[in-house]
């Protein structure tokens, strides 16, 4: 009995320790500009996103789906089993945040693939829907340096600074929108010359 007290005590104090090290890392990592401190609401927008994707992509077999700072890889996960995505990817820097997401997927199912790495590192697939819900800053640099070029990209709250979104989806919550950008046949419309378009009448 005191092994299995002593036992108890101790998965307690770990798991403790885990969490304590996983709100560090997010709450460092957030006013570095690299990830947020809140998650995506899969309850709020789960469907939304689903719904989105289908209109855009009716053929996911044909694309991988990759959530980039992922945190536990929730939406990946919700989007997975509803839209029947067979290749999927979560990307995220923080090593306790993505130890804590591969651990999730040894008991939660369906699993998707785990990479720990910098998104700035890291060989984005093409075709491929990226979903992110990052800094405006990441996002940003990633168009600057083409790593979105020839993706779908579906970025909650913040947007390509500079850049027209092709679809722009209002939510209820304070994450108040989805911006959608197809950028598999262009780099997208600059905010400039869509101001100077609409200033000479053409839509």
């Amino acid at each position: 009995m005191l092994y299995l007290s002593f036992f108890l005590n101790l998965l307690v104090l770990i798991g403790a320790s885990i969490y304590v090290a996983y709100l560090m890392e997010t709450i460092a990592n957030s006013r570095r500009n690299r990830i947020l401190y809140h998650s995506s609401n899969v309850r709020e927008q789960g469907a939304i996103l689903a719904e989105t994707i289908k209109r855009y992509v009716p053929d996911t077999e044909k694309y991988v789906l990759v959530e980039i700072g992922a945190g536990l890889a929730r939406v990946a996960q919700h989007l997975k089993a509803n839209l029947g995505w067979k290749d999927v990817e979560a990307v995220e820097i923080g090593p306790v945040i993505a130890f804590i997401g591969k651990l999730r997927f040894l008991f939660i199912k369906p699993a998707v693939r785990y990479v720990r790495r910098d998104v700035f590192s890291y060989d984005l697939p093409t075709p491929a829907v990226v979903y992110a819900y990052v800094s405006e800053e990441i996002l940003t640099n990633l168009h600057k340096e083409g790593r979105l070029d020839g993706r779908l990209v579906i970025a909650l709250t913040f947007r390509i600074r500079d850049l027209v979104p092709t679809e722009e989806i209002p939510l209820k919550s304070w994450q108040n929108r989805i911006l959608v950008y197809d950028l598999r046949s262009a780099k997208g419309v600059p905010a400039s010359e869509k101001k100077a378009n609409a200033g000479n009448g053409e839509n």
